[in-house]
């Protein structure tokens, strides 16, 4: 018992002299886990495009007190009742307020493959710095396929901050709809 004690005391020390423990938060927009059209929303022009992004933007008052951390992950949902898809994270960087990101600053080199109706959490290769006064779009590029419904929807009222582009687009849209997705971050 005395030992245990003991390297509870010295694993708190460490915690303390190291800058504190690591701390870990999920942010989202919706309200509940489970705020989700399980249709989802289908990509009309699937065979005329080589990839789609979806993004959320995470304003710089929202991450306002998550300055200094890292986007570690994004965690997603596939909405398509029949099919397993194949989604790659990505974040962008931007300045607050603009209607398409400035740079992209992680993007995984691999595609995660997330089977029906789950929810998933990808670590991204490359952590992202959250910086003061700084939005971040962080989102997933899919292939779409005819007949998928690879985009989750949530079903509360929109947002406002929910994008897409695609290969056929080039800039982001805006769009009526919230995408259902969520960050990690890790200090």
């Amino acid at each position: 018992m005395k030992h245990n004690v003991l390297l509870l005391i010295l694993g708190a020390a460490c915690c303390l002299y190291a800058g504190g423990c690591a701390r870990e938060a999920e942010l989202y927009y919706d309200s509940s886990e489970y705020a989700v059209e399980i249709t989802g929303y289908e990509i009309n022009f699937a065979d005329e495009i080589d990839f789609v992004e979806c993004c959320v933007v995470f304003d710089s008052d929202k991450l306002k007190d998550y300055s200094g951390w890292k986007i570690v992950a994004i965690k997603i949902f596939n909405p398509d009742p029949n099919t397993p898809i194949s989604y790659t994270p990505l974040v962008y960087e931007a300045r607050p307020g603009i209607t398409n990101p400035d740079a992209l600053v992680s993007k995984n080199t691999r595609s995660t493959e997330i089977t029906s109706l789950n929810w998933k959490t990808i670590s991204f290769e490359t952590p992202v710095l959250i910086e003061e006064s700084t939005d971040y779009w962080a989102g997933y590029s899919i292939t779409p396929e005819p007949g998928q419904f690879p985009l989750a929807v949530g079903s509360e009222p929109s947002y406002g901050n929910s994008y897409i582009s695609s290969s056929s687009l080039g800039a982001f849209l805006e769009v009526t709809q919230n995408w259902v997705l969520r960050i990690v971050v890790e200090k």
